[in-house]
This record gives structure tokens, C-alpha cells and sequence, in this order.
């Protein structure tokens, strides 16, 4: 197995799109799948956890909120990327993840 590849954490609480996201990232060379959360509290520790590059993460979880989960990811694992996904494209939602760092 590479050590280079890009480690990625997925944090979704719809198990079909969980196991979606995980199945293609599992299917590409360059992308290591490290961590699985079904909430906002489970993303933030496999996050700490295992130290990816990259967090893809539902915005509407339970457990917490998406603005300060990813405020805690970016301030404990320094360098880390926040993919925020949602089905809901309200203005403010996109707005409030943008100015926390998120992509």
C-alpha cells in the first residue's frame, strides 16, 4: 500500500451516500479512505483521529452544527481541507460554511 496517497474522511448520516462516497474514494490510487462518522461529533474526532487531508462532510448532520465542526477540524488538524456537501443550496447555508474555511 502507498503512504502517499491522500487521506480522506468521510462524514455523512445517510448510510447510501456514506457508502457511496466511500466506495469511490476506495476506487481511486491516489485517495486513501481513513475514517467514517454518521454525525458532526464523529467527524470531528475521526478527523483528530487520523489526521486526513481532506474531510468530506454532510452540512445538515446531527450532533452538532457543520460551522463549528469544521472550525474545530481546521484548528486541531492544521492543514486539513473541509468539503461540505448538502442537498440544501439555501444562500446562507453556502455563505456560513465558506467564511469557516470550508470548500
Amino acid at each position: 500500500m502507498r503512504d502517499d496517497r491522500i487521506r480522506v474522511v468521510v462524514a455523512d448520516d445517510d448510510p447510501v451516500v456514506r457508502e457511496a462516497l466511500a466506495d469511490l474514494i476506495d476506487s481511486h490510487p491516489d485517495l486513501a479512505l481513513v475514517g467514517l462518522a454518521v454525525n458532526h461529533e464523529q467527524a470531528v474526532r475521526a478527523a483528530v483521529e487520523h489526521r486526513p487531508r481532506v474531510v468530506v462532510m454532510d452540512v445538515h448532520m446531527p450532533k452538532g452544527d457543520a460551522p463549528s465542526s469544521v472550525r474545530a477540524i481546521r484548528e486541531q488538524v492544521p492543514g486539513a481541507r473541509v468539503v461540505a456537501l448538502s442537498a440544501h443550496g439555501d444562500r446562507e447555508t453556502v455563505l456560513n460554511m465558506l467564511a469557516v474555511g470550508a470548500t
